[in-house]
């Protein structure tokens, strides 16, 4: 992928004591996830080239029941930019920030594991120069599956056994 983009609205109805997902781009700690603490922090969670984790955080008092406007993009040289109500908050490069986009998961997160309680609404994701996997290897497998299914059912249907009783 060359850049990523996320724009949503979200209402926390109330936050659990096991840190609240919103979404996450990967497995466990491998995408990009934000999440809400117990204390009332909502932070982006992202892995490093050094196999660790960090966050930033975004604000320190989420507020129930409030429409939140959230705003997160990465570019390819992961200059990454992120606005809460429509005032930037993040706006930076991270030369260590590594992240995979292979198991897309909104209201929840952490492998989904850990729920959202609340509304997510105008959720917009936007991937530039993502490649998906071609399907035609597949396509290709299933239709082999099918032609002998079907030269079975055929060869069957014309040439029925006889039955043999052994005596």
């Amino acid at each position: 992928y060359t850049s990523l983009a996320l724009h949503f609205k979200a209402k926390f109805h109330k936050i659990s004591q096991n840190y609240d997902n919103l979404f996450q781009t990967g497995p466990l700690n491998e995408g990009l996830r934000l999440e809400a603490s117990p204390q009332g922090d909502l932070a982006l969670i992202y892995g490093t080239k050094y196999n660790s984790l960090k966050s930033i955080l975004l604000t320190t008092d989420v507020q129930l029941n409030k429409w939140y406007s959230i705003y997160i993009s990465v570019s390819s040289r992961n200059h990454l930019r992120i606005e809460v109500d429509d005032k930037p908050v993040v706006d930076t490069i991270l030369s260590d920030m590594k992240y995979s986009i292979t198991d897309l998961a909104i209201g929840t997160g952490f492998s989904k594991t850990r729920p959202f309680y609340g509304e997510i609404s105008n959720f917009d994701l936007s991937l530039e120069g993502y490649k998906v996997r071609p399907l035609a290897p597949i396509l290709d497998a299933a239709r082999v599956v099918i032609y002998i299914l079907i030269v079975g059912l055929v060869f069957i249907l014309l040439f029925p056994s006889k039955r043999v009783r052994i005596m």
